[in-house]
This record gives C-alpha cells, sequence and structure tokens, in this order.
C-alpha cells in the first residue's frame, strides 16, 4: 500500500517539504494546483524531484480549464522525465483555479474528455466514468461551493457532503481508526494512500503535528 501526503506549492517550502516527506517515510507527494493561491505546481515539483530520490511526486487537483490538456500532457511528461519515472497526475473540475479567473469549471463531461484527450496525448489507453451517485453529490456540491471558501476550515459547501459519502471516500479520526480503516480498505485492492493533513488557513505547527503523527502512528501500523 503506498501512503501520500498532500501539501501547497509554496515557493522555497514545497521542496523541503518533499524532503521531510521522504523522511518520513510516504510514499508520495500532491501539490495542489491553484494558480491565485498559491505557486506553480510544476515548478515546485521539479525542485522536488532534484531534492528526493525516491519520492514520487504529482498535481493534485489540476483542471482542463486553465491548462489545455496538451500544456497538462506536456508538463507531466516533463516532470516524469526530469524526476526519472515518478510522476503522478490527478485531474478535476478546477473550482478555486478557475472561479477566481471569473470561468466556469468544467463539467463532467469537459473532464471525462480532458482525462481521455491526456491519455491520448501520452498515448495511454481510455478512460473510465463517475458512476450515477457519485456523480449527483459532485454536481450538488458545484452549485454549492462558495469559492471564497476554498480550503478553509470552516466552508460552508462542507456541509453538501452526505455522511455515507465521508465514509466511503475519506479517513478521517484517531490513529487507531485512521490506521484500521486503511488496512480494510488495503484488503480490497487499495494500493495508494494521499494523506491531506490540514485546510490551507491552518496552523503550520499544527499540519507538521499532524504529519508527524500519520507517520509515527498510523505507517507502522499499515507497514508492520
Amino acid at each position: 500500500m503506498e501512503i501520500w501526503l498532500h501539501g501547497f506549492p509554496v515557493p522555497r517550502h514545497a521542496a523541503a517539504l518533499a524532503v521531510e516527506a521522504e523522511e518520513q517515510g510516504f510514499d508520495g507527494l500532491m501539490l495542489a494546483d491553484s494558480e491565485n493561491l498559491v505557486g506553480d505546481p510544476y515548478v515546485e515539483l521539479a525542485l522536488a524531484a532534484r531534492d528526493t530520490t525516491r519520492l514520487r511526486l504529482g498535481v493534485a487537483v489540476t483542471n482542463p480549464v486553465t491548462r489545455h490538456p496538451a500544456v497538462t500532457a506536456s508538463a507531466i511528461a516533463t516532470l516524469q522525465i526530469e524526476s526519472g519515472g515518478r510522476a503522478v497526475l490527478v485531474l478535476g473540475r478546477g473550482d478555486s483555479a478557475v472561479l477566481q479567473l471569473g470561468m466556469r469549471p468544467a463539467t463532467t463531461a469537459q473532464l471525462e474528455r480532458a482525462v481521455g484527450d491526456i491519455r491520448a496525448f501520452l498515448r495511454e489507453g481510455p478512460a473510465g466514468v463517475l458512476p450515477g451517485a457519485d456523480r449527483a453529490v459532485v454536481e450538488r456540491l458545484g452549485t454549492a461551493y462558495q469559492e471564497a471558501q476554498h480550503g478553509l476550515r470552516a466552508a460552508s459547501h462542507s456541509a453538501v457532503l452526505p455522511d455515507e459519502f465521508l465514509d466511503r471516500f475519506t479517513v478521517v479520526g484517531p490513529a487507531d481508526h485512521c490506521a484500521e480503516r486503511l488496512r480494510e480498505l488495503a484488503g480490497l485492492g487499495l494500493d495508494r494512500i494521499i494523506m491531506v493533513p490540514a485546510s490551507r488557513d491552518a496552523d503550520p505547527e499544527l499540519v507538521a503535528a499532524s504529519n508527524r503523527l500519520f507517520a509515527e502512528e498510523v505507517i507502522p501500523r499499515l507497514r508492520g
């Protein structure tokens, strides 16, 4: 099972975060793509690739509106080469990155088409589709989404997510619970975990403490 960390591409900090993540035993690091809130993820991931040796590196989440699929394919392919084959890409609608420019997020159909285009540029196979029940939740979230609250702890649109959706797609709680839940998921075939420690306005010391707790209390239970 792979265990990943999520962070933000903050200039002069992201590469150090990658080094810490590698030292703490994480398998990979994902950096957000939101050009009006943080730095460029591909620049920071390239620096992270320079300063690490085994940590896998990716963008989560980029979008097909502010970045044309051809541009994204070129960028991730470049990172793949510079990192020695450690690059990963996650594509989404593009909420904060898009709305702060006065543009509309990609529709589900546009997102599906973009995934197919990127795969084609990278010469990969066809992409899958979002299941109906999950599509409905995503559409409700898109309607309720408040761009000004993106990534904040008390975002009102978080109330739109039903508990059963969160139970299926997130793992939160004490270390014992997280380790048990993740072991259950591993038994179903899950082979990668990306740990998202906090919102972007969280206390940096609390984020660091959360990362250490996960590394010290959860990871050993998954790998023991």
